[in-house]
């Protein structure tokens, strides 16, 4: 998935709302559901026409009622299960827009699980976040000069229970602390580590 910027506004797609687009493009096109989770690729002939035809259905939903627009498609209010299963994708979508961070996936023995056969092992995607927080620089200084890291925040994602927000100025609730990422990124300094 990825966020869609519709008359300069930034939509980050929830995997519910990625769905339910998915049902409304399935009829009115001959996309196969492989394209739709990423399985063949970002440069295929079927990703650009699914990439077109969510751009082309948000801006319908945004010309036929902007205010509904803004409440069920731009902003979000995630909790519990649905919070911890859309943070890898939100945290992703987020540091590419803002540039502010940086995130990778974290695995190793500690998780290291059990897959649904228990002679076979694997490691959970996306479920222990490294989120490299970058100081805050222009467009050129990133440019000629590169991103400084000031620290990392490693994030357990079964411990987010609530995201609420847009794409570009969200809260989340993790391990009971508010955290905010906007233009700055908010949090109490000693989650932060030194490196990682």
């Amino acid at each position: 998935m990825s966020y869609y910027v519709i008359d300069g506004i930034p939509v980050f797609l929830t995997w519910a709302r990625y769905y339910q687009l998915r049902g409304e493009i399935i009829g009115r096109f001959e996309i196969a559901d492989d394209c739709f989770f990423g399985v063949q690729g970002r440069n295929t002939e079927e990703s650009t026409v699914l990439t077109s035809a969510i751009k082309e259905l948000l801006t319908n939903k945004k010309n036929i009622n902007e205010k509904h627009f803004y409440l069920d498609w731009v902003s979000f209010h995630l909790e519990d299960v649905e919070a911890s299963d859309n943070i890898w994708e939100l945290l992703y979508d987020y540091s590419v827009f803002t540039r502010n961070c940086g995130i990778r996936s974290i695995r190793d023995a500690q998780t290291f699980v059990r897959g649904k056969d228990p002679n076979t092992y694997g490691y959970s995607m996306g479920r222990l976040i490294a989120v490299d927080i970058y100081a805050q620089k222009s467009k050129l200084a990133r440019k000629l000069f590169g991103q400084k890291r000031l620290g990392t925040l490693m994030i357990d994602s079964d411990k987010v229970t609530k995201i609420q927000g847009t794409l570009d100025d969200f809260i989340m609730v993790y391990d009971g602390k508010d955290m905010r990422f906007a233009d700055v990124i908010e949090l109490d300094e000693s989650l932060i580590e030194e490196a990682y």
